[in-house]
This record gives C-alpha cells, sequence and structure tokens, in this order.
C-alpha cells in the first residue's frame, strides 16, 4: 500500500510540472457558449435520426463559420513544452495548430506546418498543441521549433472551467487564424493525406495555409 501511495504520488508530480497551456476562451464568452451549444445539440440531435450529412455541415461548416469573427483571450501559458517563448507572442498574428499524437489526419499537416515555420519567421507565429499528456513527448518531435511554440493543452473535456474553450468545439485537427488583437480571421479544419505522394500532401497543405495568411491586417 505504502509502495502504491508513493508511485501516485510520483505520477502527480510528473503530471504538475508537464507544460501546459489554459485553453482559448471567449471574450464574449456568455453569447457564444449559447450558440455554439444550441448548434451542437442541433448536430447532435440530426445525426441520432440519422441524417449525418446535416450533422456534419453543421460541425464543420457552420459552427467555424460562426467562430470567425469572434474575438479570444490572450492566450495563458504555464510552460513552453519546446520552441519560442510565451513574449515572442505578443503584437503578433499567429496560428494555432490543434493536434493528438492518435489523429492520423494531424501527422499529414507536420510537414506543412514546418516549412512555413522555417519561412515565415518575423510575420507569423506558430503554436502546435498537443492534445493531452499522453504521447505529448513523441509528438512534439515532429515539429520544428523554428517560430514555433510546441505546447501541451490540458483536456479540455475533464476541465472545471465552465468557460466554453475553443478545442472543446473543434474536431482534430484544425488551425485556428488569430490576429493581434485577438480576432479570429480563419479556421481549417481536417487535413489533406496521400501517403502515396508526401510532397503532394505537404504542398496542400502549405497551400491552403498560406492562404489564410492574406487575411491578417
Amino acid at each position: 500500500m505504502l509502495k502504491q501511495n508513493a508511485l501516485l504520488a510520483l505520477i502527480l508530480m510528473t503530471f504538475a510540472y508537464l507544460p501546459t497551456v489554459h485553453a482559448q476562451t471567449f471574450v464574449d464568452a456568455e453569447y457564444v457558449q449559447a450558440e455554439t451549444k444550441r448548434m451542437k445539440h442541433l448536430a447532435d440531435s440530426l445525426w441520432n435520426v440519422g441524417n449525418k450529412e446535416q450533422s456534419d455541415a453543421i460541425q464543420y461548416d457552420s459552427l467555424p463559420n460562426f467562430l470567425i469573427g469572434q474575438f479570444v483571450n490572450e492566450v495563458s501559458i504555464d510552460k513552453v513544452y519546446k520552441g519560442r517563448e510565451a513574449d515572442q507572442l505578443d503584437g503578433k498574428n499567429y496560428v494555432i495548430h490543434y493536434t493528438s499524437y492518435y489523429c492520423s489526419p494531424c501527422h499529414c499537416k507536420i510537414a506543412a506546418i514546418n516549412r512555413i515555420a522555417k519561412e515565415y519567421t518575423d510575420s507569423i507565429f506558430q503554436i502546435v498543441a498537443n492534445d493531452g499528456y499522453k504521447y505529448a513527448d513523441l509528438m512534439s518531435e515532429k515539429f520544428s521549433t523554428d517560430n514555433c511554440m510546441i505546447i501541451t493543452e490540458e483536456n479540455p473535456y475533464f476541465s472545471s472551467d465552465q468557460d466554453v474553450r475553443l478545442r472543446q468545439l473543434l474536431p482534430l485537427p484544425s488551425s485556428v487564424f488569430i490576429d493581434a488583437s485577438g480576432k479570429i480571421i480563419d479556421i481549417h479544419i481536417g487535413a489533406f493525406c496521400d501517403k502515396n505522394d508526401p510532397q503532394k500532401q505537404e504542398e496542400r497543405n502549405y497551400t491552403k495555409i498560406i492562404a489564410s495568411f492574406s487575411k491578417f491586417n
């Protein structure tokens, strides 16, 4: 029993020092929470009656389109797992890429994200948010640290925080483009995957991401 308690204490200490980011919350939280809850309820209802197409349309089109134009609060980061420091984000446009080790399409975007990190060293800041702690180290090793912050986000589904959070609303992989004022100017959901042609895969994802940079003022 004593050994078990010691092991549990060690695990808790380990997780206490893992790098985390407090997921992005919205400035107009009450309004966003009400609207997104309504949309998600409708999507679930349509799914339950077998209308998958309309349910997906809400989750992959209507919901992201609603979020574009909303303002988010400043990113609050405990520790940076790898890469640039949080203070280098000040006054910059940035992109948050939500990823997970278990998400196959997430891996399809890695080469494009790394290419952008090397090419846009002054104008665009990228944050790669690994979903949860498990395998975060393995996932983070795949990303470049050039003008890129690699962090692990607290699991948004096991939080006592009552504010609706950006990661809760979007499937993986998602890329959210946020300007220096905190306004969401674009959202990408999904990725182009072609394991037989990695160069084409990289180019398609790269082209789509940089196309949204033109929307930054």
